[in-house]
């Protein structure tokens, strides 16, 4: 997580790694905290591996069925 942390940046799309961190953390913030950008990681480390896995694997789950459901889209995010 604190690699995720560390480099997320959402100042510049056109960089994709570092927004595909932004949006990564925004959305684990707001599955698992409650929040809608948890930057603290003391607060991460206090989550279970198994509940990052599950959170991180759903919203894969939900951009590939978005994807499949509409041919014309290229992305997600």
């Amino acid at each position: 997580m604190a690699q995720f942390l560390n480099a997320a940046d959402s100042t510049n799309r056109n960089y994709s790694h570092p927004y595909a961190n932004y949006i990564l953390i925004k959305n684990l913030s707001e599955m698992l905290m409650d929040s809608e950008y948890e930057t603290d990681y003391n607060k991460w480390k206090q989550v279970s591996v198994i509940e990052i896995n599950d959170a991180a694997s759903s919203l894969y789950k939900i951009s590939e069925d978005t994807l499949n459901e509409n041919n014309e889209l290229t992305e997600v995010i």
